[in-house]
């Protein structure tokens, strides 16, 4: 079945809505639906994960650096990496692979 990234893009009043695309093993794909009032959170996972802003513009900072990410750009964040959401435009929509460790 062929689905879209941009199908249900609607921003949320406030935060972010994040939408399951693909779970697979250890690799879990998400999309990301930004409001221009991202939610105050410091996020510092257990895993690494990858991030590509596909649609509108943000401000990302990883341990202590500004990123500002405009379409196309992407970042690795290490696992136990501090990083926040800063800034977005309303309706930015990103795509974050998060690679979890393997379960034996």
């Amino acid at each position: 079945m062929i689905k879209n990234v941009f199908n249900n893009t609607k921003p949320p009043k406030t935060g972010e809505r994040f939408t399951q695309l693909l779970k697979h093993k250890n690799i879990l794909i998400k999309k990301i639906v930004s409001s221009n009032k991202p939610n105050p959170k410091i996020y510092k996972q257990d895993h690494d994960e990858w991030v590509l802003l596909l649609r509108g513009n943000a401000q990302l900072r990883v341990k202590k650096k500004i990123y500002n990410l405009q379409p196309g750009d992407y970042i690795f964040i290490k696992t136990g990496q501090e990083h926040e959401v800063i800034k977005t435009r309303y309706g930015t929509v990103w795509l974050a692979v998060h690679l979890k460790k393997e379960t034996q």
